[in-house]
C-alpha cells in the first residue's frame, strides 16, 4: 500500500510539472540567442574547459568520482554571476571547475531575447571518471537499487538517503534518482531539500535545457545550454 501511495504521489507531481511548462509554449515564438564564449585561443567554453581542467590529485587518490554540475548566469554586459554548485563531487573538483569559469569573466557574448541582451543561465556538466564512464553509470544505478531496498523493503530511510546521495553524485540528471531521493527526504521531514529536487525535475522536464531571464522568470527550451565533458583520471 505504501508503495502504491508513493508512486501515485510521484505521478501527481510530474503531471503538475508538465502542465506548468505547457503554459510557457508562447515562449517558442521568441527569438532566443544563448550566451557564447570565445577568445583568440578557444572557440567555445567546451574547448576551454577540456584544455584547462585536470582531475584533482586528492580526489583521484581518494577514489572520488562523479558528475559535477554548476550553474551560473551571464549578464547583459558579459559578466559571469551567481555561480552555484548544483551537484558537488568534492571540494577540490568544485574549486577546479569554478577557477576556470572565473577566467571567462567579462569575455562572454551575452544572450539575447528578440535582440535585447538579457541575463541568462547556463550549466556545465562535467563527469570526473576514474575508470570508464560506463562503470561510473553502473555504480550510480547500483547505489539507486541498494537505496530503494533500504527505503521500501527494510524501511530505513536515513541509510537509504546516504546511497541516494551517492547515486546523485554519479547521475545528477537521472529522473529516477531525483524522484527517489525527493521521496526519501520528504519521509525524513526534510521538505525544503525534497522540494529542491522537485524543482530540478521541473527544469529537466523542459526539452534540452533552460534559459532563464531572472527579470521576468521566463523559461525557454534550448539545446545549446549544457556543456558535457568527461575528465578521465590519468
Amino acid at each position: 500500500m505504501k508503495k502504491l501511495l508513493s508512486f501515485g504521489f510521484v505521478l501527481v507531481i510530474l503531471s503538475g510539472c508538465y502542465t506548468a511548462f505547457g503554459q510557457d509554449q508562447l515562449l517558442d515564438e521568441l527569438t532566443i540567442t544563448p550566451p557564447s564564449f570565445h577568445n583568440s585561443h578557444y572557440n567555445n567554453l567546451n574547448a576551454l574547459l577540456g584544455a584547462s581542467i585536470e582531475y584533482p590529485a586528492m580526489a583521484r587518490k581518494c577514489g572520488i568520482q562523479g558528475t559535477e554540475l554548476i550553474r551560473f548566469a551571464i549578464s547583459p554586459s558579459g559578466e559571469i554571476e551567481d555561480i552555484t554548485v548544483c551537484n558537488s563531487v568534492s571540494r577540490e573538483i568544485d574549486e577546479a571547475v569554478i577557477s576556470v569559469l572565473l577566467f571567462t569573466n567579462g569575455k562572454w557574448q551575452p544572450g539575447t531575447i528578440d535582440g535585447e541582451p538579457t541575463t541568462m543561465v547556463r550549466e556545465v556538466n562535467i563527469a570526473f571518471v576514474l575508470h570508464s564512464f560506463e562503470n561510473m553509470v553502473k555504480k550510480g544505478k547500483d547505489y539507486l537499487l541498494q537505496a530503494n531496498n533500504l527505503m521500501y523493503i527494510r524501511e530505513k530511510p536515513q541509510r537509504a538517503l546516504h546511497l541516494y546521495n551517492k547515486a546523485a553524485t554519479c547521475l545528477p540528471k537521472n529522473t529516477c534518482v531525483l524522484i527517489a531521493r525527493s521521496l526519501c527526504l520528504a519521509k525524513l521531514g526534510r521538505k525544503a531539500e525534497a522540494e529542491k529536487d522537485m524543482e530540478r525535475l521541473k527544469l529537466l522536464a523542459v526539452k534540452g535545457n533552460s534559459i532563464t531571464a531572472p527579470h521576468n522568470g521566463a523559461i525557454a527550451s534550448n539545446d545549446r545550454l549544457m556543456t558535457d565533458l568527461v575528465v578521465m583520471a590519468k
